[in-house]
C-alpha cells in the first residue's frame, strides 16, 4: 500500500483518540488534576512538553493506554488466513479459513482485566508509578502485521495530549451535560458528539 494511505489512517486514529481523550478528561476532573500536576512538576510553565519528558510523565502515559483500551478505535485487525487445520476453544478452524480477530474482546476480557469497563489508568502503573506494559493491550494489533504506524501514533498522541492538558483546562460546557463513551462504530470507532470548554491556564 502507498505511504499516503498509512499516513491517512494514522491521522484518523490520532484524531479519534484525541476526541476520546478530551471527553474522558472532561468527565474525570481528577484525571485532569493529576495530569496537570505531573506536567507542572516535570515540565514547568515555561515550555512545551517534549518526547523526552515521556518517561517522567507515567500517569499521562498510563491514561493514554487506558483510553486506548476502552475506546477500541480499531475494533478488528486486518483479515488473516488459517495456515493449517486447528482448534481454538473447542471450535474447529479448517485450513484457509479467513479470520478477523476482535480487539475489543481482548480489551474487555474479564479474565485479563479487573473491572474491564471501569476507567482506571492505575491498572498500568506499579507501586513506584512505573509503567506496566500489558501484553494484552493491543490497540495496534500485534505480531508480523502490527500497524506500521504504531510508534508514530503513540508519540504524537503523547505530545498532543500532554501539551493540551499542560496549556488548557478542560471542562463541560454545562455541568448537566452527559458525556457518552459508547462511541459510533463504523470501520473504526469515533466518539459520540459532545461539547467541551477549553480555557487557557
Amino acid at each position: 500500500m502507498h505511504w499516503d494511505y498509512y499516513w491517512y489512517e494514522i491521522r484518523r486514529y490520532i484524531t479519534a483518540s484525541l476526541y476520546f481523550l478530551c471527553s474522558y478528561g472532561a468527565a474525570w476532573l481528577v484525571l485532569l488534576t493529576k495530569q496537570e500536576l505531573c506536567s507542572r512538576q516535570v515540565v514547568g510553565p515555561g515550555r512545551m512538553v517534549r518526547l523526552s519528558d515521556r518517561r517522567h510523565l507515567s500517569y499521562t502515559e498510563a491514561t493514554l493506554m487506558e483510553i486506548q483500551r476502552l475506546s477500541n478505535i480499531a475494533i478488528f485487525t486486518i483479515p488473516h488466513v488459517a495456515v493449517c487445520d486447528t482448534t481454538i476453544n473447542g471450535f474447529k478452524i479448517p485450513k484457509n479459513t479467513i479470520l478477523i480477530p476482535s480487539l475489543i474482546s481482548v480489551h474487555f476480557d474479564e479474565t485479563i482485566w479487573r473491572d474491564p469497563k471501569v476507567f482506571n489508568p492505575e491498572r498500568f502503573l506499579n507501586q513506584n508509578n512505573d509503567i506496566i506494559n500489558k501484553e494484552n493491550l493491543i490497540p495496534f494489533s500485534l505480531g508480523p502485521r502490527i500497524c506500521p504506524g504504531e510508534s508514530l501514533a503513540r508519540s504524537e498522541l503523547f505530545l498532543i495530549f500532554s501539551n493540551l492538558l499542560h496549556r488548557f483546562e478542560f471542562s463541560k460546557v454545562d455541568p448537566a451535560d452527559i458525556l457518552s463513551f459508547e462511541g459510533i462504530t463504523g470501520i473504526t470507532t469515533t466518539p459520540s458528539p459532545y461539547r467541551l470548554k477549553a480555557e487557557l491556564r
